[in-house]
C-alpha cells in the first residue's frame, strides 16, 4: 500500500511535498477512495483526489502546512489544496464531521478506531492508518461480500451528495441497496416537488463531482420508480 501511494505521488510533486509535511505533523491516515483503488487493482492508478486525515502531534508543523498550502476550506471543515491534477483534501481527526458535532462521542484514543463508523456508506467505511500500517475495514469487506451498499451512519449533512454517491458505487460494482438505503433515498425523494425534480437534483450534485454523466436520467428514474413499489 505504502509503495503504491508513494509511487504515485512521485508523478504529483507537490502532494509528494505535502504529504512529507503531514507526517511530521503528526499521525497519517487515509479514508475512502484512494483505498478503494488500491484494493480494486492493488495499484494506485487513477485518482481524482485523495482524503487525508491527521492526527495532529505537532501544533507548529500542523499550522506550518495549513499556512503554506491550504487555499479554502472544504465543505466538511478540512483544507482543500490543488496539486497538478490531484485534490488533496486535509483535515484533522477531531474535524471530522461525526466528531465535531458530537454525534460520535468518544476519547480522542478512540478516534481512529471510530473512523470507520463515521461514513454514510459501507463501501466507504475503509480506513488506512499509515503511520502504524493498520487497516480498519471490516464494514467495507461485509458490503462487498454480501454485495449490498447500506447505510453506516445516516446522519450527514450531505445526504443528497451521498444518494448521487451510492449511484455511482452501485453501477461501479453492480451491487444492490439496503432496505435501509433504499427507504432514506424514499424519503429523501418526498422532499422534492416530483420524481423528476429529486433526479435532476441528483443528476445536478453527478455532474458537479464527477463532471460527466454516470448514472443517466432514465436508469434513476427508473431506479427510484422501483424503490417506491
Amino acid at each position: 500500500m505504502k509503495n503504491s501511494i508513494r509511487n504515485y505521488l512521485m508523478d504529483h510533486p507537490p502532494a509528494a511535498e505535502i504529504f512529507k509535511k503531514l507526517e511530521l505533523a503528526g499521525n497519517v491516515i487515509l479514508i475512502g477512495g484512494v483505498l478503494r483503488e488500491f484494493l480494486d487493482h492493488r495499484k494506485i492508478q487513477n485518482l481524482r483526489d485523495i482524503d487525508i486525515i491527521v492526527d495532529v502531534k505537532s501544533e507548529s508543523q500542523w499550522s506550518r502546512v495549513i499556512e503554506e498550502y491550504s487555499l479554502r476550506t472544504n465543505r466538511f471543515g478540512g483544507h482543500k489544496i490543488f496539486c497538478e491534477g490531484l485534490l488533496v483534501d486535509v483535515w484533522r481527526i477531531e474535524q471530522t464531521w461525526a466528531f465535531r458535532e458530537k454525534i460520535i462521542s468518544c476519547s480522542p484514543k478512540d478516534y481512529i478506531k471510530l473512523l470507520p463508523d463515521t461514513v454514510f456508506l459501507n463501501l466507504d467505511s475503509i480506513i488506512y492508518d499509515w503511520t502504524n500500517e493498520k487497516w480498519y475495514k471490516e464494514k467495507y469487506l461485509e458490503g462487498m461480500h454480501s454485495r449490498v451498499i447500506d447505510v453506516v451512519l445516516d446522519k450527514n449533512p450531505y445526504i443528497l451528495l451521498n444518494i448521487t454517491r451510492a449511484y455511482v458505487l452501485k453501477d461501479r460494482y453492480d451491487m444492490s441497496f439496503s432496505p435501509k438505503l433504499s427507504h432514506l433515498i424514499i424519503e429523501e425523494g418526498k422532499k422534492y416537488s416530483s420524481r423528476e425534480s429529486f433526479v435532476e437534483a441528483i443528476l445536478s450534485e453527478q455532474e458537479k463531482r464527477y463532471h460527466r454523466v454516470i448514472f443517466s436520467k432514465d436508469r434513476l428514474l427508473g431506479e427510484i420508480s422501483l424503490l417506491s413499489k
